[in-house]
């Protein structure tokens, strides 16, 4: 169950570093000095772009904490002071601040704690300073489960799909069958995906050329809505090759130019968005009144947006096996 928990760490990470970089994005690349070998041996050996991104948002909150406004005082800050082969305790007694501000201020867990501290200490690692993670770890709190969730229900399922376009659909009926991660549609492309038609299904390569590659089947169902979608952007004008993406953002019908050139590829807030916004038009997540001074990315829902599928698809799948084995 600790899984479970990591995913909503996540999700609720991307969340808040996304609205509170993107209020202050003006600011950050004015005050902020994000360049030099330092940070270069930070970002250049980040092979996910996603991750890139998330890791440098949370160094620069680690920065914000310690009024810095240059990258390279992180490096001052680790040599204490001083020059080259000085101890680091004095920056170590800064993270460890910095996880009791995490801890009593932010009122975060052990999951969203690990999440911000991960990139501090990856940066130090490709920088070649060594740390006591030990001592580190030992500052952040148990990690206690405070929430249930439950799954989706089938009911629920066929709800929402009436509330959904081509596209929507298909990206529904695609974590339903597959209990695909949120991260991995973006990056399907075309070629990822194999008819075999004696079954009337797609085999999915999902994070294909990477080490956490793997073969997946959607149901005929679900490639019967991605091959309508497909077909309506031919439809539209669009020229689809295998290096298409499988799911595009909207686009105006009136544009060819923009069907056919700029073929944007979805991104993975643009599925949160839809799938918020279904799940209320549908009535399975009720919008909740806040009380004053309650924060909004703490209000946890009984089913998790986009992991709810996730854990549908296991828990039938589990159940399944335990069927067969009966």
């Amino acid at each position: 169950m600790q899984f479970y928990d990591f995913i909503f760490t996540y999700i609720f990470l991307l969340y808040i570093t996304n609205k509170e970089l993107s209020s202050n994005s003006s600011s950050s690349s004015t005050n902020l000095a994000l360049s030099g070998a330092a940070y270069n041996n930070f970002v250049d050996t980040i092979k996910s772009d996603q991750t890139r991104e998330q890791y440098k948002r949370c160094l620069v909150r680690f920065m914000r904490f310690l009024n810095i406004t240059d990258i390279d005082n992180l490096m001052v800050l680790a040599a204490g002071g001083g020059g080259a082969g000085q101890d680091s305790k004095a920056l170590q007694q800064k993270i460890i601040d910095y996880v009791g501000f995490l801890k009593r201020e932010r009122k975060l867990g052990a999951n969203a704690i690990n999440l911000y501290l991960s990139p501090i200490m990856y940066f130090y690692a490709m920088n070649d300073i060594t740390l006591n993670r030990k001592k580190i770890g030992r500052y952040v709190p148990e990690n206690i489960r405070k929430h249930n969730d439950r799954t989706y229900t089938r009911e629920e399922i066929t709800r929402l799909l009436e509330f959904c376009d081509l596209r929507d659909r298909s990206i529904v009926l695609l974590f339903a069958s597959t209990g695909m991660r949120i991260g991995a549609i973006p990056d399907l492309r075309l070629e990822h995906l194999t008819r075999m038609e004696k079954y009337r299904l797609y085999q999915i390569t999902v994070y294909q050329g990477h080490p956490e590659e793997y073969i997946t089947f959607c149901t005929p169902e679900c490639r019967s809505a991605i091959d309508n979608y497909l077909n309506y952007r031919e439809r539209c004008g669009e020229i689809l090759t295998p290096k298409s993406p499988l799911f595009r953002e909207q686009f105006d019908v009136n544009d060819l130019e923009q069907i056919r050139k700029n073929a944007k590829t979805i991104v993975e807030n643009t599925i949160t968005k839809m799938l918020g916004k279904k799940l209320h038009l549908a009535g399975i997540i009720q919008i909740e009144q806040l009380k004053e001074g309650e924060d909004p990315t703490k209000k946890r829902k009984a089913v998790m947006r986009s992991h709810g599928f996730r854990k549908q698809y296991y828990y039938h799948n589990m159940n399944f096996f335990i069927f067969t084995m009966v």
